[in-house]
């Protein structure tokens, strides 16, 4: 009798985006689980693992064992499954760029010193009603990344479902020490923006309460916020004034044209 076998596709991507793994129709989530833990994609230095391939985390790791020149690692919701265990620090692997929903960051971190971008994508409470931001989630996701051994410069990026009733500015004291915004001692470049969980755009109330969060940060010295496609108008004379307002912010010092440029540029053209 022959021996069983599983037939993994695996999408191939230009080379500056890498390879890509998706759910395949009629393989059960173990199923391809272990196939993962199995293939030999080296040298491999990119990969995303797409929504609902559900692979176990013990699988996951022999991937990420098995290659060892990975730099870049992207995750989206359900790519892999949850787990309570923080790996060991001896686990680590050599990625410098990660991507990944917010329950996962924590368990990344650890194995990851070498880190200079990180992307956080917060997905909303399912139950909420209005959609409410998981602020323990957040909360988590941030320490993790301040936690992060080492003294470079990190990059991070933010995004969030536009229609959350909870982004963490809203309610806020200003200059509060116990956030772990405050914490992010080496995150000098950081980009806000939406995710496809939402209706597109930031209220105007939204853009106003930026600027006591991003003091947070202590030392930013760029800020990047991308308002989404149908962003809600702000009268001319207050923008220029918001505008300061966040660029000011900025705690990094000569960074602070660089955060106002950017932001100018962004907000106006979806104001005007």
């Amino acid at each position: 009798m022959g021996k069983a076998f599983t037939l993994l596709t695996i999408w191939t991507s230009p080379p500056s985006r890498g390879r890509i793994i998706r759910p395949v129709p009629g393989l059960g989530d173990d199923e391809l689980s272990v196939a993962v833990s199995a293939i030999d994609l080296n040298p491999l230095h990119s990969i995303w693992i797409e929504e609902e391939a559900n692979i176990r985390q013990s699988d996951f790791r022999v991937f990420l064992r098995n290659h060892p020149d990975l730099k870049a690692l992207g995750l989206r919701l359900n790519a892999i499954r949850a787990s309570l265990r923080v790996p060991d620090a001896s686990a680590a692997t050599n990625i410098v760029s990660l991507s990944a929903p917010a329950l996962y960051i924590p368990h990344l971190i650890p194995i990851a010193p070498l880190l200079t971008n990180i992307s956080i994508e917060f997905h909303p409470t399912r139950t909420s009603r209005p959609v409410a931001l998981n602020i323990p989630e957040y909360r988590r996701a941030l320490e993790a990344v301040a936690s992060l051994a080492g003294t470079h410069a990190l990059s991070l990026i933010l995004t969030f479902p536009s229609g959350m009733s909870n982004f963490p500015w809203l309610r806020i004291r200003d200059d509060d020490a116990s956030t772990p915004e405050a914490h992010l001692h080496r995150v000098t470049h950081l980009l806000v923006g939406r995710n496809l969980n939402g209706a597109p755009g930031f209220s105007a109330e939204t853009l106003r309460a930026l600027p006591r969060w991003i003091r947070l940060f202590p030392a930013l010295k760029t800020v990047i916020v991308q308002p989404g496609t149908r962003q809600e108008a702000i009268p001319a004379s207050e923008k220029e004034e918001l505008l300061k307002t966040i660029a000011d912010a900025c705690q990094g010092g000569q960074g602070r044209a660089a955060g106002l440029a950017f932001f100018l540029r962004i907000i106006t053209s979806k104001t005007q």
